[in-house]
């Protein structure tokens, strides 16, 4: 999904059940694609801060249009580690 206004947290909860908010994504972010694109499962949830609206690509779409998005290896590196 790519931001086209507002703010998503990123969240992840910890062993003992807390919730840690790792990331906020922006107007021209996206989140949420390397699950699918790497078959992998959810790192992560996605949870709107205020009104925000988003664009959702099939995944053939999305890589085509990811050089035009911005900050994704901030948010990659920060929900996956060091790549």
């Amino acid at each position: 999904d790519v931001i086209d206004g507002g703010e998503i947290e990123l969240v992840r909860e910890l062993t003992d059940g807390r919730e840690d908010i790792f990331a906020i994504a922006r107007t021209g972010d996206y989140f949420g694609a390397l699950s699918p694109m790497f078959q992998m499962p959810r790192s992560a949830t996605a949870r709107a801060r205020a009104h925000t609206r988003l664009t959702s690509y099939s995944l053939r779409d999305f890589g085509e249009q990811m050089p035009r998005f911005h900050r994704a290896a901030d948010i990659s590196t920060e929900v996956h580690g060091e790549m």
